[in-house]
């Protein structure tokens, strides 16, 4: 929420979701709006979700991408009822990497963050996130579609971001086999991330 009583409220860890799924965007993109991948992806759980309640000669190829008016309006619920919130979450990672390392920034993603943050033997992505909590004014339909600022973090929110922990390269993994975790490498396949801010 927004800071004016010296109350943060942070959310991290591993979100099992990417820059550009539905559930990272319904959380820091409002109002959120579900179209492109977000929305095929939707439209693909909703067809798996009606599948299983179906006879076997009833079911539909999941790859069928149009969706029943019923199923059109569960997305348009799912959009209102994030909307609706009065919260939002920032990554600390989005509004700050560009500047920590430019060439690592926004890869696969229109957020700014980081290429990933899991290196897995069978996948490689971005998982992981230190957000900040924040209010967010249902009525201010242009409120953060773009990516937050450093800036507006620290006017807003009364945090500083100091200094963020770079994360490795592609190249920097080293050959393949290069799944993580390894013996004198990584001691996960969720590499370390952080975040050193000051609390004003």
């Amino acid at each position: 929420m927004d800071n004016g009583k010296g109350f943060y409220t942070f959310f991290a860890g591993d979100m099992n979701t990417e820059p550009f799924d539905y559930p990272y965007l319904s959380i820091t993109a409002k109002p959120i709006h579900y179209q492109g991948k977000s929305h095929e992806d939707l439209m693909r759980s909703i067809i798996h979700l009606d599948n299983r309640c179906k006879a076997d000669d009833e079911k539909r190829n999941e790859d069928e991408l149009d969706c029943s008016d019923d199923q059109l309006n569960i997305i348009k619920q799912l959009e209102n009822a994030h909307n609706s919130l009065n919260m939002r979450a920032i990554s600390l990672y989005s509004i700050g990497y560009k500047q920590v390392h430019p060439e690592n920034s926004g890869i696969g993603n229109d957020r700014n963050e980081p290429e990933f943050s899991n290196w897995a033997h069978s996948w490689r992505g971005l998982l992981d996130y230190i957000f900040v909590i924040s209010s967010w004014d249902v009525s201010n339909e242009d409120h953060s579609k773009c990516v937050d600022s450093i800036e507006d973090v620290e006017n807003h929110q009364n945090i500083k971001l100091i200094s963020l922990l770079r994360m490795p390269t592609r190249k920097e993994m080293g050959p393949e086999p290069s799944g993580q975790p390894r013996i004198g490498q990584y001691p996960s396949d969720h590499l370390c991330m952080m975040a050193k801010i000051q609390l004003l």
